[in-house]
């Protein structure tokens, strides 16, 4: 199942590939402090893909132990995804405001990788989130 969305701007689309249909999915909202300030929740599937484009330019944001890098808009700087590179592949999760108001998504449930060590969240990252491909303009 595809689906298309982009930031409050629309500066960045994002183009979301899921095996299953996006309402049978439940958002994770990470309790950090990074994402509790943005009000960030997440979904993703090992299985799916997520395509950025952006032929402006974007913030890239690290955070706590600043393996993963948060995607953000530079202009409305809407956070539209979390990546992290596994090897050759980058993986990620796409942030659920970008179809929220468009999909009636599951229950959120809440999870805490600050408390699991680098070596952990990385294995749990590469157990849950998407393959990502950037399509991103650099000369912006």
């Amino acid at each position: 199942m595809d689906y298309l969305s982009s930031c409050s701007c629309a500066s960045i689309q994002v183009e979301l590939s899921l095996p299953n249909p996006i309402e049978s999915y439940q958002p994770r909202e990470c309790d950090c402090e990074f994402c509790e300030a943005h009000g960030l929740a997440y979904i993703s599937d090992k299985l799916g893909t997520l395509t950025i484009k952006s032929s402006a330019s974007i913030n890239i944001l690290k955070q706590g132990s600043k393996q993963a890098s948060f995607v953000q808009c530079s202009h409305c700087e809407q956070v539209v995804a979390v990546t992290y590179r596994a090897k050759q592949v980058i993986k990620g999760a796409v942030s659920v405001a970008l179809f929220a108001k468009d999909y009636a998504l599951g229950q959120y449930q809440s999870v805490s990788p600050k408390v699991l060590s680098a070596n952990d969240k990385r294995e749990r990252w590469s157990t849950l989130w998407l393959t990502v491909v950037l399509d991103i303009d650099s000369n912006t």
